[in-house]
């Protein structure tokens, strides 16, 4: 199991955060941590430390994906991580966005994964399944929280709806991992236990696609990605309210945790899952 951390993740930590600093020692100290790969915007300096790098972007272009997947090959990024579109496309321009990533993946020999993500061409479970009967070559991020919120999945027949993401799943290569309710994509968790019904059906859908990894003989690879409350873009300041404010002592909004503990305990329940799914495999073979 590789666990990569979000760089993003960085942005707006309160001061006495125990995260470690952007600078000499750090990518020592994310291995430290227990990461193995990293996403970025600069390969070489992870790649460089021993780090596995992985690329993310958001592209609202077909034609722009080769030259994406082109750069992100030569600069030597493992995989690239794709939120496609804006969630308006209809299905032929789905198709067109799937059959330019595969396109491009092959041309250049390098992964370009879909994220299941809001506002995009996988915002919902159908048209994501859908997509996959057309394009079965197709690979995955599989970031549950958008799905989970979107479809209110907390809600009668979540079995049923587990099910009939089977084709998603064994075609996830990244469980992306935030952990969100109904009604909020990133909720605080108490501890490595929190027992509350998301968090377990989060579980569920991370173990399911851990042993889809593992019964493919490929490697699990889970990246938390905790995001602040403000994005700073391009010199703008994107108010995408992942993390929970409040307002603090001095009249200032300020963060309801700390992300970057935050981010350990996300991984303390990513091993759990993956335990389970190395246990279940094994039961059944014992049997």
């Amino acid at each position: 199991m590789r666990i990569d951390f979000c760089l993003t993740t960085l942005l707006g930590l309160p001061p006495q955060s125990r995260a470690p600093a952007i600078g000499d020692g750090f990518y020592i100290a994310l291995q430290q941590a227990g990461f193995g790969g990293i996403q970025t915007e600069t390969a070489s300096a992870a790649r460089d430390a021993g780090m596995v790098a992985t690329a993310q972007v958001l592209s609202c272009d077909p034609a722009a994906l080769d030259s994406i997947g082109e750069r992100h090959a030569a600069e030597g990024f493992d995989a690239t991580i794709l939120v496609a579109g804006n969630g308006l496309e209809g299905d032929e321009a789905v198709k067109r966005y799937c059959d330019a990533v595969l396109q491009a993946s092959a041309r250049h020999r390098h992964r370009i994964l879909l994220e299941t993500h809001r506002g995009s061409i996988t915002q919902d479970i159908r048209r994501t399944v859908d997509a996959i009967e057309h394009f079965p070559e197709l690979r995955f991020c599989a970031d549950f929280t958008h799905w989970y919120m979107g479809h209110e999945l907390s809600l009668a027949g979540f079995d049923e709806k587990l099910a009939f993401m089977q084709p998603l799943i064994v075609r996830t290569d990244i469980v992306e991992g935030r952990i969100g309710s109904t009604n909020c994509a990133q909720v605080t968790l108490e501890s490595a236990s929190d027992d509350r019904h998301f968090v377990e059906d989060h579980r569920r859908f991370w173990t399911a696609c851990f042993r889809a990894s593992l019964e493919r003989g490929q490697q699990v690879v889970f990246a938390p990605q905790l995001l602040p409350a403000v994005l700073p873009h391009n010199g703008i300041d994107y108010p995408i309210a992942y993390a929970q404010l409040q307002r603090g002592s001095s009249g200032h909004w300020e963060e309801l945790s700390n992300r970057w503990e935050q981010t350990l305990l996300h991984c303390d329940i990513a091993r759990e899952c993956y335990a389970q799914a190395r246990q279940s495999m094994s039961l059944e073979s014992f049997a």
